[in-house]
């Protein structure tokens, strides 16, 4: 079932602010979110945690995951994961769904190929930004090139405390972890997860003019059957060398 919606606008300062990144694709499980990372490919994870408006992480992990890292509360009412449904540029409806891309295909994924993940049980999901107005997005499939609107990148989560207290656990190379959010002793801290699953998540975005014109999208589909080779889609830029035409790394969503 996709997840349930909201016409609640996301906060603009909330507890906790999520942005995903990167080789990741997000569906919904039980009432919650599952955050499957693409195993197939070399690229990097890289999650940290900051303080709104400071520097540097509180808390950081580089490199793979043993465990699933689980982001949930410890007690309270938990009120699932809903998505944000509007007009404006935040809706969830500008994140790409490989689901609304093949609508009369059966998707599966494939737990082998994106486990461990990340795991919310709570939170609202959106567009955390767009691709820049200057790009002309295109959806090449089947060798041809189809125009689509300006794409949700960062996908992002919003998570409210509301009195209680956020866990995150996991297992790494290190063992296992657990990090609490609010930190104690500390008042109206807002925080920012980063989840991060790209080439190298320290470079620019869009870096400048270049002629590679299309990105990693379409590996998405290494992770998801359901959908022969030749209809897969990838995600591509102008070619116009006057502006910046790469295609950073971005998170999709399945039957969200």
């Amino acid at each position: 079932m996709p997840f349930q919606t909201t016409p609640t606008s996301p906060d603009a300062e909330p507890d906790v602010k999520i942005l995903f990144y990167g080789m990741l694709l997000l569906y919904p499980e039980y009432r919650g979110c599952y955050v499957g990372i693409n195993n197939n490919l070399k690229h990097a994870l890289y999650i940290a945690i900051q303080v709104e408006g400071q520097r540097p992480p509180i808390m950081w992990l580089n490199g793979h995951l043993k465990k699933p890292l689980t982001i949930r509360f410890t007690a309270g009412p938990v009120n699932g994961v809903r998505k944000y449904i509007s007009s404006d540029e935040q809706s969830f409806n500008n994140c790409l769904d490989l689901q609304k891309l093949h609508p009369t295909k059966t998707l599966e994924i494939n737990p082998t190929h994106t486990q461990p993940g990340v795991y919310l049980d709570e939170g609202t999901l959106y567009a955390g930004g767009l691709t820049p107005g200057d790009l002309q997005v295109q959806l090449k499939r089947s060798g041809q090139f189809e125009p689509h609107d300006r794409i949700g990148h960062p996908i992002a989560a919003n998570i409210s405390f509301e009195g209680r207290t956020l866990e995150m656990t996991w297992a790494d190379d290190g063992g296992d972890h657990t990090f609490t959010l609010p930190r104690k002793h500390t008042t109206d801290e807002k925080y920012v997860i980063l989840i991060n699953h790209g080439e190298n998540p320290v470079v620019e975005l869009f870096e400048g003019a270049g002629k590679e014109n299309c990105g990693d999208f379409n590996n998405h589909y290494l992770a998801v059957t359901g959908v022969d080779q030749n209809e897969q889609v990838n995600v591509c830029f102008t070619e116009d060398p006057s502006v910046a035409t790469r295609v950073p790394c971005m998170a999709a969503v399945v039957g969200g």
